[in-house]
């Protein structure tokens, strides 16, 4: 069976969007989707639906954007990112384990993890998270604006 192009796409889009409800739901607890965190942001059921249908891909790339731009700040944030990208498939390709991601930073499965966990803990504070959800408002409405 092959794919096309158009097939590919929907399936890395849709593995990345595991990936970041899967790190939103350890930033902000419970289950936490894009969407349930659209509509806490003041987004209403209407607009979300819309971006999911017209903007999803671009919604996903703001918020990986401003992900890693927090991340970014954090001490050794490069290599934390790197982790957290692989880790939860956030680029579309397959997840690493963490003793793959251990193997290419030349660092202990352990170590891995810890700093896994540390970056979380880090996204998972308020500044974080306040960060993260005024860019991504902004950024959601300036697209609603441009496309309504």
């Amino acid at each position: 069976m092959d794919i096309s192009t158009s097939d590919t796409n929907n399936i890395n889009i849709k593995e990345i969007v595991i990936g970041l409800n899967n790190v939103l739901t350890e930033i902000y607890g419970n289950e936490t989707r894009l969407s349930y965190l659209l509509i806490n942001i003041g987004f209403n059921n209407q607009q979300v639906e819309y971006l999911r249908k017209h903007h999803l891909s671009q919604i996903v790339q703001i918020c990986i954007q401003h992900l890693q731009q927090k991340i970014l700040t954090f001490q050794d944030g490069e290599r934390a990112y790197k982790i957290i990208s692989r880790y939860y498939s956030l680029d579309g390709k397959p997840k690493e384990t963490l003793q793959s991601l251990g193997d290419q930073l030349s660092i202990s499965r352990e170590r891995v993890r810890q700093l896994k966990e540390k970056t979380l803990k880090k996204c998972k504070s308020k500044s974080s998270r306040q960060f993260f959800e005024a860019k991504l408002q902004e950024e959601v409405i300036h697209l609603l604006s441009i496309t309504l």
